[in-house]
């Protein structure tokens, strides 16, 4: 029996098939795992592409997972500010994409978010 036996995240034919609890990511240091908020579509004349302004926009996120925190000169841990389930307020189209969800430093985040607010 292989390896791709055993652990079926590892068989490369399926990546695409596995959901995110087949193949869990555990952030490291001070990042965040964040699953953005579908734009809020607005009614008008005009249509403007989402790319068209993509690094100015701000978008609303969910944080799905958070690492333990970075370490400071003295090798000290720093305390993240965000935990699972927070929703959080990120500019543009931030990080790197992991299927539906981006990686991101916790610095990329610009502010906590209360539920219940929109962002257009």
């Amino acid at each position: 029996m292989t390896d791709t036996d055993t652990h079926p995240s590892m068989d490369a034919s399926r990546i695409g098939q596995l959901s995110f609890t087949e193949r869990p990511i555990s952030p490291l240091q001070d990042q965040v795992l964040i699953e953005l908020e579908p734009l809020v579509a607005m009614s008008g004349l005009l249509h403007i592409p989402e790319t068209a302004n993509r690094k100015a926009r701000c978008r609303a996120a969910r944080v799905i997972a958070v690492g333990p925190g970075a370490f400071d000169k003295r090798g000290q841990r720093i305390p993240m500010d965000y935990s699972a389930g927070d929703r959080v307020l990120v500019k543009g189209d931030p990080g790197w994409v992991i299927g539906p969800y981006r990686m991101v430093r916790q610095g990329a985040i610009e502010a906590p978010l209360e539920e219940g607010v929109v962002v257009e």
